[in-house]
């Protein structure tokens, strides 16, 4: 059942960074509100900031779940 849990948790999160890389891809500009709007590389650039970010977030996510599950396996 942990195992399950982890999938979907795994697959949840990942689908959450890929809607904030979807956000980006597809975000909207009004340049006749004054807003400046992003080039092609910048939003490559922020497309892998938050691709590699959410890699991180996850692996430290991943690590701390480890130390913990050691921690209550060795105090049981």
């Amino acid at each position: 059942m942990k195992a399950a849990f982890g999938c979907i948790a795994s697959i949840a999160y990942f689908a959450l960074v890929a809607l904030f890389m979807l956000g980006n891809m597809l975000g909207d500009c009004f340049p006749e509100m004054g807003d400046s709007c992003p080039t092609d590389h910048e939003r490559n650039v922020t497309i892998l900031g938050i691709f590699f970010g959410g890699i991180a977030v996850y692996g430290v996510l991943a690590w701390i779940t480890i130390r913990l599950t050691r921690r209550n396996q060795d105090l049981n």
